[in-house]
């Protein structure tokens, strides 16, 4: 939604400036070894405050706004992760291996090996910010120790950077350059046969467009405020009597026949048909709008030189995948916000005594990252629309992620409980016996 009203050039410069200090803070923290680096933690949390509090005024669209506000929270989160967790040792380790693999050059079909002596010490100059902005705008930690494992190859780019990264994570010197993993002529294609930078940036500029036309068509009044009836909402859509409508309507939905009637019918039908509607505008302009960011990001980092194009495998899996609730999170969705805080989560439960090998610490550890999640979804509303959340509450997102870690749950008794059934109904050698026994009655 346009606010112009609203919005004007000096009170957009305070998020873009302290957005702009935030990245200067954390890239320079770690642009060379730096003991003390986690004093950086304060300063980034009060530039991450001031930009977080004046994202209404960075633009005067709602939903640029909520983008900018949530980039600034999971990078901020990313940060933490980075300069909280993570030793000195192992932040060293890590531009080690950055340089050694770039030494590999993986963009040619020949790699140069080098020796631990030749190794530099650190790169002069803007290649030390090259080392931060690889790291730090890299939330998925991507040819890390830390790599998010992706359930499957995302599309273009996918499988070759899950390759070079599983290669690259485990090399700790340049003398490993020369085990038969890593020859100077590599054999992996992945590393010899690159996609094509042009190719690459053609492609990503064709789905661009596709994505911008489907917004055009998602956000078209015409369309996306149709409804049966009309969008207004009634409390029949929500509740009838004191009692949960919908839920008490459902049955004579499915069956087909409600006993108030053809009305009651209708209503379940709308019903029905607005909760779908609330389905996908939480998952559609996300998709869309965060991949067309993604895409150009992707086209600008590959265009310079910076990236190469297995670098930059899609956001977002293939909705074919999301056929669970499970898989709609672990094959679908982003997972930008995994590694940060799955790692607060593991820290929380190691507080309060948790042993990971407790039976309730997986999906102890499941609620506890999807309510990090609701909670930065419930404060960027907040920010952007704080009297509206005054007036009609904006907690519903905490409960709506914590929900989804139940519906794992259900899921997974039903898919137990299934499995077991199958195995007594059609196991091995199930279906032959009762077979025999069928022909032996029959005879």
């Amino acid at each position: 939604m346009l606010r112009p009203e609203r919005w004007g050039t000096p009170g957009s410069l305070v998020p873009a400036v302290a957005t702009g200090l935030l990245l200067w803070s954390t890239f320079y923290s770690i642009s060379k070894p730096n003991p003390r680096r986690h004093v950086t933690i304060p300063l980034a949390a009060a530039f991450t405050i001031i930009a977080a509090l004046n994202a209404r005024n960075f633009s005067s669209n709602d939903v640029v706004n909520s983008i900018f506000a949530r980039f600034v929270i999971i990078y901020f989160s990313h940060c933490l992760f980075i300069f909280g967790f993570v030793s000195s040792s192992e932040l060293e380790d890590e531009r080690k291996r950055w340089l050694i693999t770039r030494s590999m050059r993986p963009r040619g079909a020949h790699s140069t090996v080098i020796d631990d002596e030749q190794l530099p010490k650190n790169m002069p100059g803007c290649s030390d910010y090259v080392f931060s902005y690889k790291f730090l705008l890299n939330p998925l930690c991507f040819g890390t120790k830390w790599e998010v494992p992706l359930r499957e190859d995302r599309g273009d780019g996918g499988g070759s950077l899950a390759n070079f990264a599983h290669k690259s994570r485990n090399i700790t010197s340049a003398s490993h350059l020369k085990q038969t993993s890593f020859p100077s002529k590599t054999s992996d294609k992945t590393l010899q046969k690159p996609k094509s930078r042009t190719m690459f940036i053609l492609w990503r500029l064709f789905t661009l467009f596709c994505r911008y036309l489907a917004l055009c068509i998602y956000f078209d009044r015409d369309l996306f405020f149709w409804m049966p009836g009309g969008i207004g909402e009634n409390r029949d859509d929500y509740v009838l009597g004191g009692n949960h409508f919908f839920f008490k309507s459902l049955p004579c939905l499915l069956v087909g026949r409600c006993s108030n009637g053809a009305h009651m019918h209708a209503q379940a039908v709308r019903a029905t048909v607005l909760r779908l509607h609330w389905v996908l505008i939480q998952v559609v302009p996300d998709y869309l709008t965060l991949s067309s960011y993604h895409d150009i990001l992707a086209i600008i980092g590959v265009a310079i030189g910076v990236d190469s194009p297995s670098e930059w495998p899609p956001m977002y899996g293939s909705i074919i995948e999301a056929y669970t609730v499970r898989r709609f999170w672990s094959s679908f969705w982003h997972l930008l916000i995994y590694r940060s805080f799955s790692t607060f989560s593991r820290s929380i439960l190691s507080i309060l005594g948790v042993s990971r090998r407790h039976p309730i610490s997986r999906y102890t550890h499941n609620i506890l990252v999807f309510f990090l999640s609701g909670i930065m979804h419930e404060i960027v509303p907040w920010l952007l629309t704080p009297d509206q959340c005054m007036k009609c509450g904006c907690h519903h997102q905490i409960w709506r992620f914590v929900l989804q870690v139940f519906g794992m749950m259900a899921e997974g008794a039903v898919q137990f409980v299934w499995s077991k059934l199958e195995r007594w109904l059609f196991g091995p050698g199930v279906v032959q016996v009762r077979l025999r026994i069928f022909l032996l009655h029959t005879v």
